[in-house]
């Protein structure tokens, strides 16, 4: 993917929910949780999360009326998620790792029968990436591909193995040059094709594909100061929804 806005490896294990407290508010204060909700296709009604951090996309899904299921490898989160423990109706919560399923988790969301399931890469900790305080900055960048990729993938090989779901909705932070964005939402669409869903019976297109301009972006601000020549470089939200493949219609 393009370089991140904000790297995830930037959110150590100890501060990293605190810092999505923040985070997560200005997303939400801005209407980019709202945003990525309305992308879904209007005939879903269940959604898997992959990863609720501090909750706000959470709440996002559930104001829409989805029924949720949250999954999570921090019950930290899923605590945030569940609103101090007021638990909404239609909000069930896994405490699990998406990377290494239990079969005891894999019949959870086989009985939770998603329409959907979404991956809003917003941030992880350090942990979570797997990089150490003695990083390097070239070092992290590779650490969080090389995460992102593992993280896509993982959702992609679920999606595919839970039989309900018809639709794979991804949104990243990324920071790409704001004119070339049409350019873009094609170069988005094959990228996922071509690796994250490889040989899986899900398609999608340019038109599945769409960028919002995020509002915040010091660190963006810093970089574009030392790197005259990224100056035409705008943070934003990567999204791309994928349909399942009818194959006894195809």
């Amino acid at each position: 993917m393009s370089a991140a806005l904000s790297s995830p490896a930037d959110f150590s294990s100890l501060d990293f929910l605190a810092r999505w407290e923040e985070e997560g508010k200005a997303h939400q204060a801005y209407g980019d949780y709202d945003w990525m909700a309305d992308r879904l296709p209007p005939d879903v009604t269940t959604v898997l999360e992959i990863g609720c951090g501090a909750g706000y996309s959470t709440l996002a899904l559930l104001k829409k009326g989805y029924s949720v299921l949250a999954l999570d490898n921090r019950e930290e989160c899923l605590s945030r998620a569940a609103e101090s423990g007021e638990r909404p109706p239609a909000l069930s919560l896994l405490h699990a790792d998406l990377r290494s399923l239990t079969e005891t988790a894999k019949k959870t969301l086989q009985n939770f029968r998603p329409d959907a399931i979404v991956c809003w890469l917003m941030g992880a900790s350090a942990e979570d990436v797997g990089v150490a305080a003695n990083t390097t900055r070239d070092e992290m960048g590779r650490f969080v591909a090389a995460y992102r990729e593992t993280l896509h993938r993982a959702v992609a090989l679920l999606a595919n193995d839970l039989s309900s779901v018809r639709y794979a909705h991804l949104v990243d932070r990324t920071a790409i040059p704001w004119q070339g964005k049409e350019h873009g939402r094609e170069i988005l669409a094959q990228y996922h094709l071509r690796q994250t869903f490889s040989g899986l019976p899900f398609a999608a297109s340019r038109r599945d594909s769409l960028y919002r301009k995020l509002e915040t972006g010091a660190e963006l601000t810093e970089l574009r100061h030392t790197h005259p020549g990224l100056k035409s470089v705008a943070p934003a939200l990567a999204s791309l929804c994928l349909k399942r493949i009818n194959l006894a219609q195809s």
